[in-house]
């Protein structure tokens, strides 16, 4: 949030307009920050959260990954959720997705766009509904919804439809999660 202020003010300053970055809320239970013990200084710590704020896009995020296991090694799992989060985050503003919200047995998402959440969606265990314009639920099995297992999940899918997408696969052409589910079923 500091970083956030900061960087507003120096625009401010500069009058340079604010990049516009459709980025999601996410709520899932999820606490992800930088261990200490992978970036032991404050100031490294700190620069890294700044550039992790400023990737408005998914190949800015995959630079700074790299960049920062050439600095400091290889990432621990927290370091990992951390990326997961927020590139989960890209993604479901890519997909028109405002916020997810886990609220048992749902992942609540508020959408721009139905029909586009739904097709960054495909795939997704479970079963997907789309009760109005702005309001989807996807009921996963229990177990999908321990809160890293939900997680990783959610970016898998978005990023599977992205890569789709970045491959010139129309939406329609991958099949929907409710003929997936019908013949698993028979």
């Amino acid at each position: 949030m500091y970083c956030q202020l900061l960087e507003e003010a120096v625009r401010q300053l500069r009058n340079e307009s604010k990049p516009t970055v459709a980025e999601a809320h996410v709520e899932i239970g999820v606490t992800a920050f930088i261990p200490k013990t992978y970036i032991p200084a404050d100031r490294q710590r700190l620069d890294v959260y700044r550039r992790v704020t400023r990737c408005c896009n998914i190949e800015m995020l995959a630079e700074l990954q790299q960049d920062v296991q050439d600095a400091f090694g290889e990432p621990p799992r927290q370091m990992l959720v951390f990326y997961a989060l927020t590139e989960l985050r890209i993604l479901a503003g890519i997909f028109g997705i405002d916020s997810v919200i886990t609220k048992n047995p749902d992942v609540v998402l508020t959408v721009r766009d139905a029909r586009r959440a739904q097709a960054g969606l495909t795939g997704a265990p479970g079963r997907l509904t789309v009760v109005d314009e702005r309001t989807v639920y996807l009921r996963m099995p229990p177990t999908y919804l321990d809160p890293e297992v939900c997680l990783f999940t959610l970016r898998n899918l978005l990023r599977a439809a992205y890569d789709r997408q970045g491959a010139g696969e129309s939406p329609e052409t991958a099949p929907s999660p409710a003929a997936r589910l019908g013949a698993a079923s028979r």
